[in-house]
């Protein structure tokens, strides 16, 4: 009997190991496939992307989720299947990392089908010479993912100086957090001409967006600025991911009065 009752424990148990295995490596029916994912992603970060450039018309929540409502109405799809989609791939990081690699090559080659003019900034790309009083110098949309197992590389952005520069501008860092157990480190650091440098150190212990500014000293002549983002995974396998990663540039209106008297 007690012979029968261990095969029986036995039999259950490999039965929910296969279970759990199938239900990994196959997609339910209301889960959206990886193209189809990629693609409705892609449209979501460009629509965020619009909020962030005309945030006026966008500060309320409705107009947000508005814009979001038809970006599923384009796709044939609820909030409930994205909700259900984003919840399964989350849990299967393999094919969600699938689904990232497709939506930045569909931004990628959204972006080369646009024609900038001269002086236009560009609404996304990675970091270059951009023209303008208010624009995004240094954009990463890729997740990146930390994780126990996993050689956890920092995301760094390099910005030297270029024709573009003013003395005193001022760089918006925004970022996204999702499943952070423990602080999200950020340090920025602003490199000036006489070897000198002014460091900033943050910690952001929250789950969501997180902002951080960082001004360039009137007085010198900032030669580069570096950012870098970290983060430390707790035990117990946890998988933490930064994503959406801005800089923008902005003038220091009270700095236009010292414009022209370092040398560029």
């Amino acid at each position: 009997m007690r012979f029968s009752h261990c095969l029986c424990c036995l039999y259950v148990a490999m039965l929910l190991v296969s279970v759990t295995l199938t239900g990994c490596s196959n997609r339910p029916d209301n889960v959206l496939s990886t193209h189809d994912m990629a693609a409705v992603l892609a449209d979501i970060h460009e629509a965020e992307g619009v909020i962030e450039q005309d945030y006026n018309n966008y500060k309320g929540d409705s107009a947000k989720i508005t814009l979001r409502q038809s970006v599923y109405l384009k796709h044939g799809i609820d909030a409930a299947t994205m909700d259900t989609s984003l919840a399964w791939y989350g849990y299967n990081i393999d094919k969600y990392q699938e689904v990232y690699e497709e939506v930045i090559d569909i931004l990628d080659k959204r972006l080369a089908g646009i024609k900038v003019s001269p002086g236009q900034s560009m609404d996304f790309g990675s970091y270059g010479n951009v023209e303008g009083d208010s624009a995004i110098v240094w954009r990463d949309l890729q997740p990146r993912y930390f994780h126990t197992r996993l050689f956890n590389k920092p995301v760094t952005a390099v910005l030297s100086r270029d024709r573009y520069w003013e003395d005193g501008d001022e760089y918006n860092l925004r970022f996204r957090t999702t499943d952070n157990r423990g602080p999200v480190e950020v340090t920025a650091a602003i490199l000036y001409g006489d070897d000198t440098n002014d460091m900033v150190h943050r910690q952001f212990g929250t789950v969501g967006w997180h902002t951080m500014k960082l001004s360039v000293d009137t007085a010198k002549f900032a030669s580069k600025v570096t950012i870098s983002i970290s983060y430390r995974p707790q035990p117990r396998n946890e998988v933490m991911a930064i994503d959406s990663i801005t800089i923008m540039r902005t003038r220091n209106p009270f700095a236009s009065a010292n414009k022209g008297q370092n040398p560029k």
